[in-house]
């Protein structure tokens, strides 16, 4: 990771950032499947930090399917600048063969390891050394920006000693290319009045909802036009604002519907997306508040018809996966606390 001088930036920012940094340079090859990557690197602050809005600036926009990240504290077991991913078994269509629920193969299995730079590989047995459940915290997608957290004064806090977890996923378009992705961040020396919260929690722990979703099940038949996937149960453990969405699918997704079930009964939608469009996938803006108890339903439905210009070939059968010509079906959100609660909405 290499820090870079503000000064020496030049353009696309639309934050102006504090402090940034460039990611080591990827070689993404014309052809092939990349798998989704983990890499760790220190937090690029010296201090206790408040975060209040953080930009991804992509170097070769066409081939970053995604590019997450999130913090949690320095474990002695990970690893800084090494790319880590799972082996997931394919077949010669490069569909998985062992769809099991997750995106990024087995924790178990094979690893593979390496360098920045580097095009030699490390194979073992075992788990993932990178080991973080919350790098969706804040993302590159197509269409998506930036993450500004002023305009509802809040921010999230960032430990002193903190390690940055980062997902990237990288899609071959016949053309090989060097991709030189920088991130920027503004900060706050003044603590802001609220805490942003990821669905997740912070570094994965006490989250404030619970997810049931049979996302590996997913299986869309050929030629089907409005095919529903398997709908995502979530239930509120503690009260919270609601202040984004930002809906995740394919190339297959046509649509997302948010529903909101208060304890008494009463129902709302919160967010209705009829058209989807994996070529410009947004994070959608509110201010809820959602006591505890409440429940969401979330349900995506998938064009798998000739009619879908994006579709690759409606004449096979889709089923759950990381890669563009899989799917699936994320009702990825985002909520805020008092700063002086914990995260169980206890005042400290």
């Amino acid at each position: 990771m290499r820090r870079l001088p503000l000064n020496g930036l030049k353009g696309g920012w639309q934050i102006k950032p504090d402090v940034s940094f460039e990611l080591p340079p990827y070689a993404v090859p014309a052809r092939g499947i990349r798998e989704w990557e983990r890499i760790a690197f220190p937090a690029p602050f010296k201090e206790d930090t408040w975060v209040t809005s953080v930009e991804i600036l992509p170097g070769a926009p066409a081939v970053v399917h995604h590019m997450c990240f999130g913090f949690q504290r320095h474990r002695l077991a990970t690893p800084y600048n090494l790319y880590e991913w799972m082996e997931v078994p394919r077949d010669e269509e490069g569909v998985m063969r062992n769809r099991d629920g997750t995106t990024r193969g087995p924790r178990d299995g094979i690893v593979i390891t390496r360098k920045p730079g580097s095009e030699v590989e490390e194979r073992r047995p075992g788990r993932a050394a990178i080991v973080h459940d919350g790098t969706n915290e804040f993302c590159y997608l197509p269409g998506l920006p930036y993450e500004d957290y002023r305009p509802v004064n809040a921010g999230v806090f960032v430990p002193a000693g903190s390690d940055m977890i980062v997902s990237l996923h990288y899609t071959s378009t016949g053309l090989g290319v060097i991709d030189r992705s920088r991130v920027g961040f503004t900060t706050s020396k003044v603590p802001p009045a609220k805490k942003f919260l990821p669905q997740d929690g912070p570094e994965g722990e006490n989250p404030p909802i619970g997810v049931q979703q049979a996302n590996a099940t997913l299986a869309i038949p050929p030629y089907a036009a409005n095919h529903p996937g398997p709908p995502a149960e979530i239930k509120f453990l503690k009260d919270v604002e609601l202040v984004w969405f930002r809906p995740h699918a394919h190339v297959r997704g046509k649509s997302v519907q948010y529903t909101l079930t208060y304890p008494d009964g009463r129902q709302e939608i919160v967010l209705n997306v009829p058209r989807y469009d994996f070529n410009w996938q947004l994070t959608y803006r509110t201010l809820v508040k959602i006591p505890k108890g409440s429940t969401m339903r979330v349900q995506f439905f998938y064009d798998n018809s000739a009619a879908n210009k994006y579709n690759p070939d409606p004449g096979k059968w889709v089923y759950y996966g990381g890669q563009s010509w899989e799917e699936m079906g994320t009702p990825n959100m985002g909520f805020l606390i008092d700063r002086d609660a914990d995260v169980d909405g206890v005042i400290q």
